[in-house]
């Protein structure tokens, strides 16, 4: 009995002491892990194993809620009394992933070589790891897109002797299976083999094969890669949705046959790996084949088919030998949403297929830094565009391609760009035929363009029209560095311009582009066949834009390209000498603008209307901004002023003044007038002129004009006379024309002589004793007094009250005589009368005989018949 009871109790005293063990390693085991929330209940505890029958915890990075219902812990003694785990069994759980993984970066520290990668000294399995893990039927959350996404898992893994075999399980939510994972894992002392295979549905297979193996200074990989995509099933393209990955129902429809791509690479890496030169450590080759019989859809681009074959064999770092064969075929998604996402918005590009072909030769023995590729592009349909490159591709750290030889033609028939919400640009038979090279690597690209040439049959803008467009340029530049500039020599050529304010003709418009763009120079020249021209310089940045401008010199006895070039010169104003100058700057700021110019002319001569000038000179000065507008005349002169009546020369002085918004109802002052007419001279009184008001009144002073040839003006040559007149003449000027009220005039002291001789002086004489007195006095009347009240209407009729003092010495002894005549003259047909009866221009005398044409085509009431 002594020994029984010994024994009894030292069995219970192992048994104590082994569940105290297995407790305490399971709550040393969980309780060091990152979690929190952590609860568990213990259902059963043997000297082999333990039961909980609830275990709920959180890990804190990545956030994932767990809940298991049933776990079951198998372990063995090993010596020491040390357990080890042997089987690990999940039943009836629950998986919540709350977000994935973030990425951190990870600071590496290494006291010898920061760029040196070092390989695991022993790659077995820790011999912690259990012999078998099982999970069954555990409910899987995890975030897809905007939702959370549900699964049942099941997985299991075995470990023997280095060997571990894995089958993973994902079912949908009626339990159906969808997903499978297998495969196997052999490590060895400095070996691995991979082995595994995932169907996704019966829809997608992907079987990859991977063995490494490390020498003492090398490491040798073995890989195989197979993938194969049959017809997408139902529910993978609703997992698709839900995850937003989008396939275009053709995509979806056209995908009857497998995709399959294959991969072999056989490598060996010399050891340590540097960081910094892994391509340069690299020795083997690599073969990767594509076939795609359907067209498969890349997301935002398009349905794509073909076949693609490549070779690639390298001897540290070094190509030996490289072949590239592809022929793709592109039926895209309309190509202006597409580049909208890019910032371009061009509406009228249609392309029905595009048609890629790349090829390379190896037998040119490239580097990894320069891969020679020949790509050729076509597209059909309304959009016709060609393009060839030769490539060189840097496959090395520093990667990058380069451009040579490019060539892209282009045919449009129609294309419309948006300027503004409420313009468009719209563009017919749209050509362009380009050759250039370019660079492009991570951070600079440059775009050096040896040809380059646009045409259009018809560009439309608004009410602008243009036929016959080219766009030229010469070798230009463009380049991103530090930050993006241009170098370009620019010609703008179209046939015919037509716009309503515009005489159509043909334009040119040339110029060069250079800096960066947010400091840009843009040096032009614009001119039209009527040889209008105008240069510029304009400066840009992103404060400010700076426009400097110089008008060629018109010289009018070659011809008047402003009359050539703009609908809005006056029909009536004819110019047949002299020259015009012009210049001016401009500068708008954010929202300010701020407009001068300065316009020179020089001895113009000409006629407008019925009325001929010569020699005008004068200096205009334009200034404006967002709020006013000035403009100022220092000078103007001119020589001589003629309709019937010579005037001359005239000179003036003013300025006007202005709301931007409102420039024609502004003020204008006038600082000097002066006329010399007829040997006296005619002044205006310093006065300003409102035009917001309905009339306004201009006083001209009248200083000895002499009588002797105002009378000479008449067409009539019965009166002559001498004598100075001067006086004052109110003009009342308004909308509906020029009219004069108690105006005055007066001869000068001591007076004058005046003379009436008509010639039916004596039948007028003969029966008439009041007339025959009156006509003798007036043969040779000497006055001392002449003056006279002025009146002239709207209509052109002209009143004079004259009142005549003075004595005939050959007449009744010199005895006083008082005139009190009143006088009516039709001024318009005065004027015609003189200007027909004189040596006046052809164009006037043209011009006074069609407004006489006009005048006796109406009836007596002034309807035309």
């Amino acid at each position: 009995m002594t020994k029984l009871a010994k024994f009894i109790l030292l069995f219970f005293l192992l048994l104590a002491i082994s569940l105290a063990a297995a407790v305490g390693y399971v709550q040393h085991k969980l309780t060091n892990l990152p979690i929190t929330n952590l609860k568990y209940h213990i259902d059963s505890i043997s000297f082999r194993h333990i039961q909980l029958s609830q275990l709920s915890l959180t890990l804190l990075q990545p956030q994932l809620d767990i809940q298991f219902e049933k776990v079951t812990l198998h372990w063995q003694w090993l010596s020491g009394l040390t357990p080890k785990v042997d089987i690990i069994e999940f039943k009836q759980g629950h998986l919540n992933l709350k977000q994935w993984p973030q990425n951190k970066d990870i600071a590496t520290k290494d006291a010898g070589n920061d760029n040196t990668f070092q390989l695991p000294k022993d790659w077995t399995w820790p011999a912690a790891l259990p012999n078998t893990i099982k999970l069954t039927q555990i409910q899987l959350q995890i975030p897809c897109a905007q939702h959370q996404c549900g699964y049942y898992l099941t997985a299991e893994l075995s470990n023997k002797t280095n060997l571990l075999n894995y089958q993973i399980q994902l079912a949908d939510n009626t339990q159906q299976p969808r997903a499978k994972l297998s495969g196997q894992i052999q490590l060895q002392q400095a070996s691995a083999k991979l082995s595994s295979e995932l169907i996704v549905d019966n829809t997608i297979s992907l079987v990859l094969e991977q063995s490494l193996s490390q020498q003492p200074d090398t490491l040798l990989s073995v890989s195989n890669i197979a993938l194969t995509a049959q017809p997408l099933s139902p529910w993978l393209v609703q997992q698709l949705q839900n995850w937003q990955i989008e396939l275009p129902k053709p995509a979806i429809e056209q995908l009857t046959a497998p995709i399959k791509l294959d991969s072999h690479a056989e490598l060996a890496i010399a050891l340590p790996l540097n960081n910094a030169k892994s391509w340069q450590q690299i020795s083997g080759q690599w073969q990767l084949n594509a076939n795609l019989p359907n067209q498969v859809s890349l997301p935002k681009v398009g349905l794509i088919k073909g076949d693609l074959s490549s070779q690639l064999k390298l001897n540290k770092g070094q190509v030996e030998y490289y072949q590239l064969q592809t022929k793709l075929n592109l039926q895209p998604v309309p190509l202006s949403p597409f580049l909208t996402q890019y910032g371009i918005n061009l509406a009228g590009l249609n392309v029905d297929e595009i048609l890629i072909e790349a090829a390379a030769d190896g037998s040119q023995q490239p580097t990894l830094a320069a891969l020679p590729i020949t790509v050729d592009i076509n597209t059909l349909g309304s959009t016709q565009a060609k393009f060839h490159s030769q490539l060189i591709v840097n496959a090395s750290e520093n990667y990058g391609v380069k451009f040579n030889k490019t060539k892209l033609k282009l045919q449009q028939p129609k294309l419309s760009y948006p300027i503004t919400d409420t313009e468009q640009l719209l563009v017919e038979q749209f050509a362009i035929d380009s050759e250039f090279t370019a660079h492009w690597s991570s951070n600079v690209w440059q775009l050096s363009i040896a040809k380059f040439k646009a045409n259009a049959a018809a560009l439309q803008l608004n009410d602008i029209y243009a036929k016959k467009v080219t766009l030229t340029l010469q070798p230009s530049t463009l380049e991103n560095q530090e930050k993006m500039s241009i170098n370009s020599q620019f010609k703008l050529i179209a046939a015919s311009v037509e716009q309503p304010n515009l005489v159509p003709q043909s334009w040119q418009y040339q110029g060069t582009m250079q800096g960066p763009l947010d400091k840009l120079e843009l040096d032009g020249r614009i001119a039209n066949a009527a040889n209008l021209a105008l240069t510029h310089q304009l400066t840009y940045t992103p404060e400010v834009t700076h426009i400097e401008w110089l008008l060629d010199e018109i010289f009018i006895l070659a011809g008047n390209p402003i009359a050539a070039s703009f609908k809005a010169w006056p029909n009536l104003l004819e110019l047949n000498r002299g020259k015009i100058q012009a210049n001016g700057s401009a500068e708008f700021k954010e929202n300010m603008a701020q407009i001068s110019a300065k316009v020179n002319l020089n001895a113009l001569s000409g006629v407008y209307d019925r009325t001929l000038f010569k020699a005008l000179s004068s200096e205009v000065l334009i200034n404006a901004n967002n709020d006013n507008l000035f403009i100022d005349i220092p000078f103007a002169s001119l020589n001589e002023f003629s309709q019937g009546v010579e005037l001359g020369p005239i000179n003036f002085r003013g300025h006007y003044k202005a709301k931007t918004v409102d420039a024609m109802i502004g003020v204008a002052e006038i600082k000097q007038l002066t006329i010399n007419a007829m040997g006296g001279q005619i002044a205006a009184e310093p006065t300003e002129v409102n035009l917001a008001k309905q009339q306004h009144v201009i006083k001209l002073q009248l200083d000895k004009i002499d009588l002797a040839k105002v009378l000479q003006q008449h067409p009539t040559s019965d009166l002559s006379g001498n004598g100075k007149i001067s006086g004052t003449i109110p003009l009342l000027i308004s909308q509906k024309g020029i009219s004069v009220d108690q105006g005055y005039l007066a001869a000068e002291s001591p007076g004058g002589q005046l003379q009436y001789r008509p010639a039916a002086a004596s039948s007028m004489a003969a029966g008439n004793k009041n007339m025959k007195t009156v006509l003798n006095a007036l043969d040779n009347f000497h006055y001392s007094v002449l003056s006279s009240n002025v009146s002239y209407d709207i209509a052109g009729k002209l009143n004079l009250a004259l009142a005549i003092q003075g004595n005939n010495p050959n007449f009744e002894k010199g005895r006083a005589i008082n005139f009190t005549i009143n006088l009516e003259e039709d001024i318009p047909a005065l004027i015609t009368s003189m200007q027909l009866s004189s040596q006046i221009n052809d164009t006037i005398k043209r011009r006074v005989q069609q407004r006489l044409q006009q005048k006796s085509a109406k009836d007596p009431n002034g309807e035309s018949p």
